[in-house]
């Protein structure tokens, strides 16, 4: 199970998840993603870490995960920011480091 609520995210240690983004400007108006625009959301325990342990790619609207990118890793509250990279260079960080809590199971 997962759930999303203002922009943080819960999910259950070892459960598939996918989550849809659209992307808005300031105005509201929303941002279509060029097939040469990147956009990454990247999940550590902290900020202050050096390695991310977990990388995802949007694709076809969404951040997919496997059980397999969470079956292993301690339930507790990790951190995430997900930043565009557009084909011209220009890169924003449009989610800043928020909560990624990974929660408990008890079928595993």
């Amino acid at each position: 199970m997962y759930k999303v609520v203002n922009n943080r995210i819960y999910l259950t240690r070892g459960d598939s998840a996918s989550f849809p983004l659209s992307v808005t400007d300031k105005d509201g108006v929303t941002y279509v993603v060029q097939p040469d625009d990147a956009i990454v959301m990247t999940l550590k325990k902290t900020t202050a870490d050096k390695t991310y342990l977990i990388q995802k790619q949007l694709v076809n609207g969404a951040f997919s995960f496997a059980p397999s990118d969470t079956d292993g890793r301690e339930f507790g509250d990790y951190v995430y920011d997900v930043q565009l990279t557009m084909g011209s260079g220009y890169r924003d960080t449009i989610i800043p480091p928020t909560l990624f809590r990974i929660t408990e199971e008890v079928t595993c």
